[in-house]
This record gives structure tokens, C-alpha cells and sequence, in this order.
């Protein structure tokens, strides 16, 4: 099983021990050692190719080659996408009033770049300012074309004070987990300083509900006074974080998701261990 909230009692009751039960990280495991037990077999080099359910004849690849093959396969799959996702989250009480405009105007640069329409499918996103207090400004989906995008963004003004980043990233992870859609590449930009009120247990929390959305992260701290020790909780790389000299890697590192790949979804990848799985278990029948 894939699942990490697997019941394992229950599975133990079908292999008879704990030895035979493979559990979410341990797929790479399975795959090893259930081709060890099918070469172990001596009928195992009559086998044909795995893939398939033809009669068992020879053929240019012996049975180790095409189990590596799976298995490397397995790792280095990738899906592309191209249908986006986006939550802004803006920080409406950066520390200077420049520099909340600076990055007012970088996510207005982002949304002139990526592909949006009204009638298109390509882009849907989601708008997020907070202060002390959170504000969803668009909800995620689709229907709107650039000049409403824009609006919304133009519409949120400085207004110092406070800064509690955590009750914002809760509201658009839920504002993600509503909207998301399987086909679509998932995106999170935070626009903020780092330097938050907000206690340090609510920080991790908030961080790890963030990461468990699997989006990709960006993190956009322009000015001077930055606190990065809190935004890399939230972005969890360094190479995602922007400062000042770098906005426009930034806007291409977006952008370029939309033509890019990245690691399919899990369910991918509990369907190829299924397939193996019932493609391979005839053959241990043999020995």
C-alpha cells in the first residue's frame, strides 16, 4: 500500500507477516524483491517481457533488465502540465510602503505573462492580501479574463500595521484544496518580509499544511528587512526565494511551469505499482 494511514493489521492478516508488507516508501523495496523471487525461479529465463500478458518466448531483454527498467522508469516519471493553478498570497503591511508596491507590481508583471482568459483553461488563480487579517480577494477559478485580475490586484492597498502571514496561508491552502484541479500543476507565490507576529508553533503548522498540498512554492522578499528564516519554512527551498535583482528569474521560473514537468501525481504512481503488480504475480506462479 501507498497510503500512509494504511491499516496495517489488517494487511498483515492477508501476507501472514509483517516481513511480506510493503508500506508507502518501501515500494522501491517490493519492486526489488519480488524480482529477486521471480529470478530466483528456474523457469524465470523463459519469461517474455513483463509488460505484457503474451506467451512466455524469448526476447532481447532477460527478466533483470526489464524489472531495473520499471523501477528506474518509475523514479525518473515525469507529467507535464499545462493548466495552472495559482494563489497570490501579498502582504499588505510590509514594513515600507515601496516596497509593498514593488511587489504589488511584480504579481501584476506575473499575471501579464501567463496565458489567461476569460474563455481559457490554461490559468486559474486565486488572490490573497492580509494584515492582521486575511482577505480573499478572488476565490480560484476560472471565467476571468486579465482586466479583472489586474483589478483585484490594484484594488489592494498598503495599510502597515501587523503582520500575521500563517492565517493567510491557511486561507489559501483551503482556498486551494476547494478549487484544485488533477490536470493542472499547483502554484503558491508568498509575497512577504518574513517578519510575522505570528507564534512560532503556528508558523510550522501553517508551513506543513502548505507543503502537504505538494504545490510548488515561491517566496518574494524585496526590501532590506527580511526575516528568512520564516519564508523558508513556508517555500522550503532556498533557490525559490527572490529578492531584489532576481524578479525576473522569478517571473520566468513561473512561468516556465506551465511547459514544464514535474513528479506525477501519487495516484500515477500507485497505478504503475498496481500494474506491475498483477503483471508480475503470474509469474511467480511458474516456480
Amino acid at each position: 500500500s501507498l497510503s500512509d494511514s494504511a491499516n496495517i493489521d489488517k494487511l498483515k492478516e492477508y501476507t501472514g507477516s509483517e516481513k511480506n508488507l510493503y508500506v508507502s516508501g518501501k515500494s522501491d523495496k517490493f519492486i526489488q524483491e519480488i524480482g529477486s523471487s521471480i529470478l530466483s525461479c528456474p523457469s524465470a529465463s523463459g519469461v517474455n517481457n513483463i509488460e505484457t500478458d503474451d506467451a512466455l518466448r524469448p526476447t532481447d531483454l532477460d527478466l533483470n533488465e526489464k524489472l531495473e527498467k520499471f523501477r528506474t522508469d518509475r523514479i525518473r516519471r515525469k507529467c507535464k502540465y499545462d493548466k495552472m493553478d495559482l494563489q497570490i498570497i501579498l502582504d499588505a503591511s510590509s514594513s515600507r510602503k515601496e516596497v509593498f508596491e514593488h511587489q504589488r507590481e511584480l504579481a501584476l508583471s506575473l499575471i501579464e505573462r501567463l496565458p489567461i482568459s476569460a474563455d481559457g483553461a490554461h490559468v486559474a488563480i486565486g488572490i490573497n492580501s492580509f494584515t492582521s487579517v486575511p482577505t480573499l480577494r478572488q476565490s480560484l477559478g476560472l471565467g476571468r479574463d486579465k482586466k479583472i485580475i489586474r483589478s483585484a490586484i490594484e484594488s489592494i492597498n498598503y495599510r502597515g500595521g501587523s503582520t500575521l502571514t500563517a492565517q493567510a496561508v491557511d486561507l489559501s491552502v483551503d482556498d486551494l484544496l476547494r478549487g484544485r484541479r488533477p490536470d493542472a500543476i499547483q502554484v503558491v507565490v508568498l509575497m512577504n518580509d518574513g517578519l510575522s507576529q505570528d507564534p512560532w508553533d503556528r508558523v510550522l503548522s501553517s508551513s506543513e499544511r502548505l507543503a502537504a498540498t505538494k504545490a510548488e512554492r515561491f517566496g518574494v522578499a524585496l526590501g532590506k528587512e527580511v526575516d528568512l528564516r520564516e519564508l523558508e519554512h513556508y517555500i522550503d527551498r532556498e533557490d525559490r526565494i527572490y529578492r531584489d535583482g532576481s524578479t525576473e528569474k522569478f517571473l520566468n521560473d513561473v512561468v516556465s511551469l506551465l511547459k514544464g514537468e514535474k513528479d506525477c501525481p501519487e495516484d500515477e504512481i500507485q497505478r504503475e505499482v498496481r500494474v506491475f503488480t498483477h503483471r508480475t504475480y503470474w509469474l511467480s506462479s511458474i516456480c
